[in-house]
Order: structure tokens, then C-alpha cells, then sequence
């Protein structure tokens, strides 16, 4: 395996750490966690017993949304603002809502699968580069190509997923490195969101009206 071809690859690939990179992200990081924390109200104020359904429909919302948000081909579904809110407001335990995320999200993304497997796969301009180093990959690496798209943030995971099933990469092996990816990712994501969430609303509830700050159980 050619490492060393492989991280070139991935440099060019992965927006270069700059000032306005990383603002983006910080600025990208802090807007899911502002929406997390501002659906988890709503929904405590309108539906107050919410946390008494999280051992019944709390992880099957989880993999809902995350099944749904993840079959969208090439079209941006915000599903981890929801999935992570739900953790917030329902007090799941972050690592079985991230296991639960990680199984929905890896099963949403055989919709790109098929469609480049029925020979139907439109690649949008903005995603050429990354088509190029995918299929690049794909021929090289497979299963390491799929792990690494499922678990980066910045590579849209559609375009491997087209690629793969274009190349009639077998389905099970597919699904099984797009978890392995997604896994570690999803774990991420439910634990900086969960805590830094949790802790947002302890800082903000005091500061808040009686009855809203009540809707988080203050």
C-alpha cells in the first residue's frame, strides 16, 4: 500500500488548516450546537414528559433520523443537529445513541450505493475533485477509501458510495467499513455535542425566564 501517495492524496483533498478554515469550523461546530440546544427547548416546552419516552422512541428517533438524513444523495440534511438534540433533551446515553446513529447512518447510505450502481450517478461540479481521488482510491484502497469517507467530516461520503456500488464493490463489505468509519465519528460528535450542550444550558438557564428556564428541568 502506498501510504506515502495516500496522505498527498488526503492533503489535497482536506480544506488546508488556515485561519479561515478553522473559523469555519468553529463557527459550523458552534451553529449545530446552538440549534441542538435550541430544538432541545422546544421540545422540552412542547413536550414536557419528553424524557419519559427516551427508553421507548428516544434511540428509534435516533436511527430515524439519522437513516433519513444519510439517504439523501448529494442533498445536505442537518440530521446531526437533531440526533444529538434528542440526546440533550431526553439525557440518552451518548455512546448507545452514537452506536444506534452510527448503524442508521451506515444502512442511509446505500441509497448513493445504488444509484451508482444502477449507472445513474450524476457528480455535481463542487465534488469533481473529490470523485477523482475517490475512484483513485477505490481501485487502490476500497474498504480504506469508504472508512476514511465515512469518517471525515469534509469528504462527501455520496461520492465513494456512488463510486463503490458504480464498481459493484460487494454491498456487505461496504456497509461494514462505512460503520467503521462512522462509528468513531458518531461517538465524536454525541460526546462534544451532549457535554457542551449540557453545560451551555446550565451556564444560559439562571439568566432565563422562570418558565422557559424550566422547560430544562430548572
Amino acid at each position: 500500500m502506498d501510504m506515502r501517495g495516500l496522505l498527498v492524496d488526503l492533503k489535497n483533498v482536506i480544506p488546508p488548516a488556515t485561519k479561515k478554515n478553522v473559523l469555519k469550523l468553529i463557527l459550523a461546530i458552534a451553529a449545530i450546537l446552538g440549534c441542538a440546544v435550541v430544538i432541545s427547548l422546544a421540545l422540552s416546552l412542547f413536550i414536557p414528559d419528553i424524557k419519559e419516552l427516551s427508553h421507548g422512541y428516544g434511540y428509534l428517533a435516533v436511527f430515524l433520523i439519522t437513516l433519513l438524513s444519510s439517504a439523501s444523495v448529494f442533498f445536505i440534511v442537518p440530521g446531526t443537529v437533531f440526533w444529538v438534540s434528542l440526546i440533550i433533551t431526553m439525557d440518552m446515553s451518548p455512546l448507545w445513541a452514537a452506536i444506534v446513529a452510527s448503524i442508521g447512518g451506515s444502512l442511509g447510505e446505500i441509497t448513493a450505493y445504488w444509484v451508482g450502481y444502477l449507472g445513474r450517478a450524476i457528480i455535481s461540479p463542487q465534488h469533481s475533485q473529490e470523485y477523482q481521488t475517490a475512484t483513485k482510491w477505490m481501485d487502490k484502497y476500497g474498504g480504506l477509501t469508504i472508512f476514511l469517507f465515512a469518517f471525515l467530516w469534509v469528504l462527501p461520503f455520496d461520492v465513494v458510495g456512488i463510486i463503490a456500488g458504480a464498481l459493484r464493490y460487494p454491498v456487505k463489505k461496504f456497509l461494514l467499513y462505512c460503520w467503521l468509519g462512522r462509528l468513531p465519528r458518531s461517538l465524536i460528535e454525541a460526546y462534544i455535542y451532549y457535554y457542551a450542550g449540557t453545560t451551555l444550558i446550565d451556564i444560559i438557564s439562571p439568566y432565563l425566564p422562570s418558565w422557559l428556564s424550566g422547560a430544562f428541568g430548572g
